[in-house]
């Protein structure tokens, strides 16, 4: 952008210079035909008549040669001033762009953190299910332990009570038999 300014500067001067050429030669082109300048009544020694000429001539191809530099500087101007158009346009696509990648960049920011806040959680599901797995793995261990001592002996003293139960109730019926036989022979033979 230094050089850019260094050039435009250049570019100004040297047209600053080709004007005022430009209206010197034009004051000498006048005087040198004998017209009068508006600044004063002076004029320039008319001398010899091809001499003059030759000044003349010489003058223009200056001021020729001066427009044609200016033309050329004016030309460097506009290219370079739509160069910097360029430029500028070029900045404003890369700053927009550079904010979009801010936005895209932020969005992965929040994404992660959010997938770090969801392994977390996961993590801590998955060790909770292991523990719950080990712990349910172990209950028909304890159930069983816990049937030796609990269950297991009930229904054992459930079957030997029956057993005994039978047994009395065997005995009652055998000596309820015997009874039944023996009062039947107390029975009278004839109804009274």
């Amino acid at each position: 952008q230094k050089e850019h300014v260094q050039q435009f500067l250049a570019t100004e001067d040297a047209l600053n210079k080709a004007a005022e050429a430009k209206a010197l030669s034009q004051k000498l082109l006048q005087r040198l035909h004998g017209t009068v300048d508006a600044t004063g009544n002076k004029k320039l020694p008319t001398g010899n008549t091809s001499q003059n000429v030759t000044n003349s001539r010489h003058l223009e191809l200056d001021v020729w040669a001066k427009e044609r530099e200016v033309a050329g500087l004016k030309a460097s101007l506009n290219t370079l001033t739509s160069e910097v158009q360029r430029l500028y346009k070029l900045c404003a696509e890369w700053k927009d762009a550079e904010d979009s990648l801010k936005k895209k960049w932020k969005k992965i920011e929040e994404f992660d953190a959010r997938r770090s806040e969801l392994e977390c959680i996961y993590t801590a599901l998955l060790r909770a299910n292991m523990e719950a797995s080990a712990f349910w793995e172990q209950q028909p261990l304890s159930a069983r332990g816990y049937a030796s001592k609990t269950i297991i002996p009930a229904c054992n003293a459930v079957v030997d009570m029956s057993t005994n139960s039978r047994d009395l109730i065997e005995r009652e019926l055998a000596a309820f038999g015997q009874s039944l036989e023996n009062s039947l022979c107390r029975l009278p033979a004839t109804p009274q």
